[in-house]
């Protein structure tokens, strides 16, 4: 089974006494599915970079789990209907480890320069143009421009 993690931010118009009721009912649906609930973190009440539905605080929850890919959209559906949710995203860990892979592979084929060394590799195809910036901004200066 496919590893997943799920971030969850409530309304600040959820009351405190109802978020473990609406982690529970969350969890108990992936449990219901035949998922296998590794980890959950509460990372308490955080004030949102931007209002979200009128909202400028949200209390974040963090839930790793395993369950079946097929039956991932049920536990989704079930998030977009509770009330109270206003933002989630569900993420795939294995593909995500996958993607990091590669995206360092590309980094690794970027050559980047080092102090001392030149911008460009010598034979690039380019031409290198050189300007001598002050001189041509002394110029510009010493005209005259109102004839």
């Amino acid at each position: 089974m496919p590893q997943y993690e799920l971030m969850y931010i409530l309304s600040s118009a959820v009351v405190d006494t109802d978020e473990p009721a609406l982690t529970d009912d969350i969890l108990s649906q992936i449990t219901s599915l035949g998922g296998q609930i590794l980890n959950v973190e509460k990372l308490g009440r955080k004030k949102l970079a931007f209002p979200i539905k009128k909202t400028r605080n949200g209390f974040y929850v963090l839930v790793n789990f395993m369950l079946d890919g097929e039956k991932i959209h049920e536990v989704d559906h079930k998030i977009r209907v509770t009330s109270g949710i206003i933002r989630h995203l569900t993420l795939n860990k294995e593909e995500s480890l996958i993607r990091q892979a590669k995206d360092r592979e590309e980094q690794k084929m970027i050559r980047r320069p080092r102090e001392g060394q030149e911008a460009r590799p010598a034979g690039s195809g380019k031409p290198e143009i050189q300007i001598d910036l002050d001189r041509q901004i002394e110029k510009a200066l010493e005209e005259d421009i109102t004839k």
